[in-house]
């Protein structure tokens, strides 16, 4: 009796794995069709990402040239500006220096 319970034991067992392995051999092609989309994924991702590093690189570079071009123009609006402030400062004082002699 004990044997016999014994071997009943290990048959179920025996027959819990191999439905175990049917049902791991049914999914696998499915699994492998997972996994393919998802490398398939992983590669697009990537490829899209070096696109989007590449755009940002670029947008950086154009805005930085921007930039200095608006500072370029700023600096020369600056110094044109202290040019005319110059000019009026000695008219100004030219003219200061005439109604004194009045």
């Amino acid at each position: 009796q004990e044997l016999y319970n014994f071997i009943k034991r290990i048959n179920d067992i025996f027959y819990d794995v191999l439905d175990s392995e049917n049902t791991l051999k049914s999914q696998t092609p499915n699994l492998i069709q997972q996994n393919d989309t998802l490398k398939k994924l992983c590669k697009k991702l990537q490829d899209d990402k070096k696109i989007l590093n590449k755009n940002l690189d670029d947008i950086e570079t154009r805005e930085k040239t921007w930039r200095n071009e608006i500072e370029g123009k700023f600096q020369n609006s600056l110094s044109e500006i202290r040019t005319k402030i110059g000019d009026h400062e000695e008219r100004y004082n030219s003219v200061v220096d005439e109604n004194k002699k009045l």
